[in-house]
């Protein structure tokens, strides 16, 4: 197992800082595979499937979902501002509301719009 400056020294690389502002997660993989870390590794950092790790090294999983961008941030020390995230805050579990077992969303609720088509009512 690499240490924690193997991987800012890859961070710092032009190529990975281009990679990352890209969304190019098979390049970046690559720099951090390069430090020794494997994918079993980067798996367990992140919480990631080494399926999932090994398609983006390959580049077969071009388009990772949020929530996957985020992981490999948190779980590999990459500032999320470099990966295009506004929040560089790690994500947390929301919090529970009063005694309920369910979790606050962190987003507003979204609004409801008037269903308009063959099936909305005419007014008038």
């Amino acid at each position: 197992m690499m240490g924690a400056a193997s991987l800012d020294e890859a961070y710092a690389r032009p190529d990975v800082r281009r990679a990352l502002a890209a969304g190019d997660w098979a390049t970046t993989l690559r720099a951090v595979l390069d430090t020794g870390m494997t994918q079993t590794e980067i798996a367990s950092r992140t919480g990631i499937s080494q399926a999932q790790v090994s398609r983006l090294a390959r580049g077969q999983s071009r388009d990772p979902g949020i929530a996957t961008v985020r992981a490999l941030c948190d779980g590999l020390g990459i500032p999320r501002r470099l990966a295009g995230l506004v929040d560089d805050q790690p994500w947390r579990k929301p919090r529970t509301v009063g005694n309920s077992s369910r979790a606050r969303s962190p987003l507003p609720p979204r609004p409801c719009y008037r269903r308009v088509g063959r099936s909305a009512t005419r007014s008038g």
